[in-house]
């Protein structure tokens, strides 16, 4: 969950930025001060004011893919790798 403090009847706009060589988009224009972030990468927050102006971005920070999906997938990754040469090898 992204989530920061505005004050003032502003709308807060995310943007998303998958790595930080890349242009960003816009995740979302909203009056809440949270949302739910699933992709990993960048994410930073402006204001809009009653007159379309917006405020600098906030600081960047990164969401990171959690590592415990990777520890799980993995040795089932090199199984699968590892089957059709076992298969190669018991065959001779």
């Amino acid at each position: 969950m992204l989530s920061w403090n505005r004050q003032g009847d502003l709308s807060s706009v995310v943007y998303y930025f998958p790595d930080q060589t890349k242009e960003g988009v816009v995740l979302s224009i909203t009056k809440d001060t949270s949302l739910p972030v699933s992709s990993s990468g960048f994410y930073c927050v402006t204001t809009i004011n009653k007159d379309n102006k917006e405020s600098e971005p906030s600081d960047a920070v990164e969401k990171k893919i959690r590592q415990r999906f990777a520890k799980t997938i993995m040795p089932i990754v090199r199984v699968l790798l590892f089957l059709p040469f076992y298969d190669s090898i018991t065959k001779q």
